[in-house]
């Protein structure tokens, strides 16, 4: 993967000076009361175990596979089965059900989605209808098995198979699971170590997160932590949106916590999408020199702004790909087959400008460009 470039200051840093003085204290305190020499090499020598600290956390980020994780063919195809997707507003959610549809219909499944919108009465109303329906299995993506207990109770009851990815739930709640809280920690705390290798140690991070979606407890968790304790010259703040302030007010907020604390440099965002309009809102109030942008999960325009180097990099999943996973372990399943536990399975990988070598309005990004070939190839189908 490709380094970007460093961008050169935006403004002085207002914690400059307690940022030394922190660094000279930390020294003095391993040292005990040394030299100014000794104290410098123990700065420097923290300095380095940060940059070795960030070093491992980035590392499972930039290697990519070369097979999708599964070894046991399907035993039998699911051919005429149900399979019944909650499918929420959001764009990520939108590019799953798609290849959620293109992935049952290759098994032979009826693939009947229920719009589920992004409120939790929405979602309720959706789980209710997915009861009164009763499909073989119903897949849904960032929902908290609380939001809809009774409706879970009841699928439960009826046999319907559920499989869900990207919550704060234990797998074991679900009849299959992925991105557990653990993998949206380990996103987290790589991006926050990507910042602090990029800044030399000098990262203040905004999260600009969306706790509707109950993934961003993990993902929050993992920056702010490795952002509070593994670098002693970094910073973390946060602020929260809902699905409605994509493109109106989350620039509007960006840009009033960069102007409340101009030591930020680095703007991190839960979900692509919710970038809309802030490289914009930067530069309309002359704050966008020196302010990188990471986002997870990126849509057509966070391509075109990776691309053009207006963000800085990407914590990519390949949707597609997850989707493939979940339509997987429904059809074994509701076929009686076994699925694998692969609830902690790592989907993200760290991308910038010079790995978008598609045309961004179009595709995407797949860090296994031939999965559906495989996939096919296990479910028996060439």
């Amino acid at each position: 993967m490709a380094e970007p470039k460093a961008a050169g200051p935006r403004r002085p840093l207002v914690r400059a000076g307690a940022l030394a003085t922190a660094l000279a204290l930390a020294a003095l305190t391993a040292g005990c009361g040394g030299s100014s020499t000794d104290s410098a090499q123990a700065s420097g020598g923290n300095r380095s175990a940060e940059m070795g600290k960030a070093d491992s956390l980035l590392m499972p980020f930039l290697v990519r596979p070369k097979t999708i994780a599964l070894t046991e063919p399907l035993k039998k195809l699911p051919t005429g089965k149900v399979l019944t997707f909650l499918e929420c507003s959001a764009d990520p959610c939108k590019s799953l059900g798609r290849s959620m549809g293109e992935a049952a219909q290759a098994l032979g499944m009826r693939y009947e989605p229920i719009q589920a919108g992004a409120t939790p009465e929405s979602f309720q109303a959706a789980a209710q209808q997915a009861v009164d329906e009763r499909p073989a299995a119903v897949l849904m993506a960032g929902l908290d098995s609380s939001l809809i207990k009774p409706q879970l109770a009841q699928m439960k009851a009826k046999g319907i198979v559920t499989v869900d990815f990207s919550t704060a739930d234990k797998p074991s709640t679900f009849d299959a699971f992925f991105l557990s809280r653990k993998a949206w920690y380990d996103v987290g705390a790589a991006e926050a170590a990507y910042a602090i290798k990029k800044s030399g140690g000098k990262a203040h991070v905004l999260f600009v997160n969306m706790s509707l979606f109950t993934l961003s407890r993990g993902m929050k968790a993992g920056l702010q932590e490795t952002v509070k304790n593994d670098c002693v010259g970094c910073s973390f703040k946060t602020i929260d949106s809902l699905q409605s302030d994509v493109g109106t007010q989350i620039p509007t907020k960006v840009v009033s916590a960069l102007q409340q604390d101009p030591s930020i440099n680095w703007v991190v965002f839960m979900a692509g999408y919710q970038s809309l309009g802030v490289p914009e809102a930067l530069k309309a109030a002359g704050l966008s020199d020196g302010v990188k942008i990471v986002v997870q999960a990126p849509s057509a325009n966070n391509y075109a702004d990776l691309k053009s180097n207006v963000q800085t990099a990407a914590a990519d999943v390949d949707l597609s790909l997850n989707a493939y996973y979940a339509v997987d372990a429904a059809a074994r399943l509701v076929t009686g087959q076994k699925a694998p536990d692969l609830s902690n399975l790592q989907m993200h990988y760290l991308i910038t400008g010079e790995d978008v070598t598609f045309d961004p309005k179009t595709e995407f990004f797949h860090p296994i460009p031939d999965y559906k070939e495989q996939f096919h190839k296990i479910w028996g189908l060439k």
